[in-house]
């Protein structure tokens, strides 16, 4: 099986001029939720093998707003799942998590978007 990466974006006007910490803690959340939802699919099941656990890739982008959705139609037109992390109580999306997958696949969709 190809190696699993998984994708977080960080939805930047969202989250500008907030400490470093901070903008960790959310892609950290979208990330958690992500892997609570989705712990039982194989994809899950696979990045988080015992070993493969020192192999794990992450890839942190920003994102504004009008990218993500025009994103989420991909994603979701593809079948490609995540989750979306919403700050409360603003209730402002400020991270997305997507399910670890192929790279091959994944970052074909995701090129466009700037390393944070």
């Amino acid at each position: 099986m190809a190696k699993l990466v998984q994708y977080i974006l960080i939805i930047k006007e969202h989250t500008a001029g907030w400490p470093l910490g901070a903008i960790v803690a959310q892609g950290c959340h979208a990330v958690t939720a992500c892997m609570a939802l989705y712990h039982n699919s194989e994809a899950y099941k696979s990045y988080t093998r015992e070993s493969e656990l020192s192999e794990m890739r992450k890839v942190v982008l920003e994102s504004s707003m009008e990218q993500w959705c025009l994103l989420k139609q991909t994603l979701e037109a593809k079948g490609i799942r995540f989750y979306e992390w919403f700050e409360k109580p603003e209730n402002v999306l400020t991270a997305v998590a997507l399910l670890p997958g192929s790279q091959t696949i994944l970052k074909p969709l995701i090129s466009h978007l700037k390393l944070l």
